[in-house]
């Protein structure tokens, strides 16, 4: 299926002032894009066009914009489209716990205790002994079932930021919070985790007033996804940024003055008479013609 996606970000300063923001779907995905997804920038003020320099790459390869922003601040848009294959994801394969010396070298740094993933703190309290799944796959579902019975999912309002071992030790956090606690426990069992941020792709529309997170952990040569809290099942994920939690994954960074910022961020499937057809009638259509 065909998934149309984008934003509307705007971000209100006094004075004018220059950001970086990462709002591009991240390179190891832009294959998949089917309609460009161009940024375009507006002054608030009189709605004029403002020019933005080519993109750079960060450490983990994010696509960095600097944005100059003029007094009364900027708005920030786009729409695109990808190709997904429109299935719920399948289950992972089987791989058995492998060690350092097994994993490639690009991957270490994802072992590693991080300032939202603190392993220090998280080894003194995280009560793992009863976790002993010998594969990668069965070491995940351990800890995310760990979690379901030791956490409680609270909305952005109750607290933003807490560490991996803060969120553990109230028992409770935010998405993103339960999200640096998995990627937290996963480095602590040997098992490389990132964390991911952008757009989670559901059937029909999807919207949202910000980009969305998950995690992977890499086993079978490859990275997986997973959710931290339970959720409905992607079709499709659009990753913008990568990285050892989500300092590495800021939207906006602007340093000195004060702003306000709002966005809206959406993704919705694309349907018509001709391919793609939605995922349900495709499937509904390779039924019918089993051949084919």
């Amino acid at each position: 299926m065909h998934v149309e996606y984008g934003y509307v970000v705007e971000i209100i300063t006094l004075e004018p002032t220059v950001g970086v923001v990462r709002l591009d779907i991240h390179p190891s995905h832009r294959s998949e894009i089917t309609k460009s997804d161009k940024l375009v920038a507006l002054a608030l003020a009189d709605n004029a066009v403002i020019g933005i320099e080519d993109y750079k790459l960060d450490q983990f390869q994010n696509i960095r914009r600097n944005v100059p922003i003029p007094s009364g601040g900027i708005r920030l848009e786009a729409i695109g489209a990808v190709y997904q294959s429109g299935f719920v994801e399948q289950s992972f394969a089987h791989s058995k716990l492998a060690s350092i010396a097994e994993l490639p070298s690009e991957v270490h740094i994802f072992l590693s205790s991080s300032r939202l993933c603190d392993l220090e703190g998280l080894a003194t309290i995280a009560k793992l002994d009863g976790l002993n799944a010998g594969d990668c796959e069965g070491a995940v579902a351990e800890i995310l079932s760990f979690m379901q019975r030791t956490v409680r999912t609270v909305s952005s309002a109750d607290g933003i930021g807490r560490t991996a071992s803060q969120t553990l030790l109230e028992r409770l956090g935010t998405d993103q919070d339960l999200a640096h606690l998995a990627i937290g426990l996963c480095r602590l069992r040997g098992l490389p985790a990132r964390y991911c941020s952008g757009y989670l792709c559901l059937h029909g529309r999807n919207e949202t007033t910000f980009l969305q997170n998950w995690f992977e952990v890499y086993f079978a040569e490859q990275w997986w996804p997973f959710d931290a809290s339970p959720s409905v099942p992607a079709v499709g994920r659009l990753p913008i940024s990568i990285g050892r939690d989500a300092s590495d994954c800021a939207v906006i960074e602007i340093e000195g003055n004060p702003v306000a910022y709002e966005g809206r961020f959406f993704t919705e499937e694309v349907s018509g008479e001709r391919f793609p057809m939605t995922s349900l009638q495709r499937r509904e259509h390779w039924h019918r013609n089993p051949k084919r």
